[in-house]
């Protein structure tokens, strides 16, 4: 206000320009907003797409694999790891289990090294996000360690054994039969290596 008592017009003039300011942000952010969330859901709705026709693979891959028709399983396994490395926030369950997938079958082939790469990245993948303990570890543990066991690595099994040993002995008792085979593969890997050693 003025000495006279009337507001003063260039004061008037800039809260006029801050409101419209002000005004004009708000608007920007909601179209942005707009606009994004339409972007999220179409991305979103590509991304279960692409879950949708990852998890339908696996499923042939798995079918194939029980009928032991590991070459034909091969190209389909590696197609859905192709999908999977191209969404943008795959399901981690997904991910460890079409690496799985993959890595097994080129462990039936007796392609070692493949196998391995595959089976070292699905460990990683599913300690950061399903945790040390998830059931999924002990398995892909198991596996790794047979790789291990036909590249003769035998201290790299035998810690990988143990882990999953470890772990499976936690979630599931001291019993169990999962349990009790491993045990039995751990016990069959020293004796070898023993043997070895002689």
């Amino acid at each position: 206000m003025s000495a006279n008592g009337f507001a003063d017009s260039n004061k008037i003039q800039v809260t006029d320009m801050a409101s419209n300011k002000l005004k004009f942000k708000g608007i920007l952010f909601a179209v942005l907003f707009v606009v994004t969330l339409g972007l999220s859901q179409d991305s979103l709705a590509s991304a279960r797409q692409d879950l949708h026709q990852i998890r339908q693979l696996n499923k042939q891959v798995v079918t194939l694999y029980r009928s032991q028709k590991y070459a034909e399983a091969v190209p389909i396994a590696t197609k859905a790891l192709r999908l999977m490395d191209t969404v943008h926030k795959p399901h981690p369950a997904v991910f460890v289990q079409t690496l799985n997938n993959l890595a097994e079958l080129k462990r039936k082939m007796h392609d070692w090294v493949t196998a391995e790469a595959l089976l070292l990245r699905s460990l990683k993948i599913s300690m950061q996000f399903l945790g040390k303990t998830h059931p999924s570890v002990p398995v892909i543990c198991n596996n790794l360690a047979l790789v291990y066991e036909n590249l003769e690595k035998f201290p790299e099994a035998e810690a990988l054994y143990q882990r999953s040993l470890r772990i499976r002995e936690k979630n599931l008792g001291a019993d169990h039969p999962k349990v009790i085979t491993l045990v039995h593969k751990l016990a069959a890997l020293i004796k070898k290596r023993s043997q070895q050693n002689m």
